[in-house]
């Protein structure tokens, strides 16, 4: 059946003068651009707009050029969309919040009056959120650390720490710190609560500037070194030989951070001991007397920071 219809002579309607003449007649009014264009005349669209008498063709025409502006505006839309995501994902947004507790990889460990002190851990090659310091700080290193400190608005900085290096810090920014190491970046970040004043370098240099009055003070089982002094604090390194013992009377609150490989234990006078090892915090309050002892084979160090307003006021 295929086979019949496919060979079936027809009269070719299109080779009569009449059908000629109708067909003519129908395409009269469309412009012909090809051949306006061969002539060198002007352009096929203008002209075809001023020529047209159809209004079948005329709204043809309209809605086509309504068609192209749409699709105009349509890739225009587009384009900004891919460009905003592009930002987006380039700069990431602060946390609503707007502060360091928010962010998952700071884990929040004491917070009175003075200090907010975090131990911080982040796995290898991987970044924090970015996050918001409002307030002056310090940060002090667990073990050797390989990080990229990115403040947003400002360029990167490559950071190569050894353990307990101190680090103190204007607040008013946000950052994103990540890890470059194969293993995981550690730290204890302690925000101060209270205006600091001017910050003066002793024995190491935690602010830009020259080294200030350095007195190391060495006992026998013992050593301590001043790093750097503020208007409300004053930040101190202590080292204990192996199972030695060290102690003294405190006349104001101290914030005690056990550094890397760090086994110590405190002791007070009618309380249980505690012990605190690398990374642990302990706070101390109302002076008093204590004894810290090293429970390592091998020296212990750990950071001191005592509060001048918190000072016990002299009997007169």
């Amino acid at each position: 059946m295929i086979g019949n219809l496919a060979h079936r002579q027809h009269p070719d309607s299109t080779r009569t003068p009449s059908f000629r003449a109708k067909q003519a007649g129908a395409f009269s009014y469309l412009p012909l651009p090809r051949k306006d264009a061969l002539r060198g005349e002007t352009s096929a669209p203008s002209r075809a707009f001023r020529g047209m008498k159809s209004p079948l063709v005329s709204a043809g025409f309209i809605a086509h050029l309504l068609l192209r502006r749409f699709r105009l505006n349509l890739l225009l839309c587009s384009g900004l969309l891919v460009l905003t995501f592009s930002l987006n994902a380039q700069t990431p947004v602060p946390l609503a919040h707007g502060d360091v507790p928010g962010e998952p990889h700071h884990h929040l460990k004491i917070e009175n009056s003075f200090v907010r002190a975090y131990y911080v851990e982040v796995a290898p090659h991987a970044d924090t959120q970015l996050h918001q310091h409002d307030h002056d700080y310090i940060f002090v290193t667990l073990g050797a650390t390989d990080v990229i400190n990115a403040v947003l608005g400002k360029p990167e900085v490559h950071l190569v720490l050894k353990d307990g290096d101190v680090h103190f810090s204007r607040g008013g920014f946000a950052h994103v710190a990540r890890n470059l190491r194969d293993a995981p970046f550690r730290n204890v970040t302690i925000e101060f609560l209270h205006a600091q004043g001017e910050v003066h370098n002793l024995c190491e240099k935690v602010v830009d500037g020259q080294l200030g009055d350095c007195r190391r003070v060495h006992n026998p089982s013992s050593s301590t070194t001043p790093l750097f002094e503020t208007g409300e604090a004053l930040a101190e390194l202590v080292t204990i030989d192996p199972k030695a013992a060290f102690g003294g009377i405190s006349p104001s609150d101290r914030l005690l951070v056990a550094l890397d490989q760090a086994e110590l234990e405190m002791q007070i006078p009618g309380k249980p001991a505690v012990q605190f090892r690398s990374g642990e915090m302990l706070w101390l309050s109302d002076g008093g007397t204590q004894t810290i002892t090293n429970l390592a084979d091998a020296p212990s160090r750990y950071l001191s920071i005592s509060f001048k307003d918190s000072a016990t006021p002299k009997k007169s």
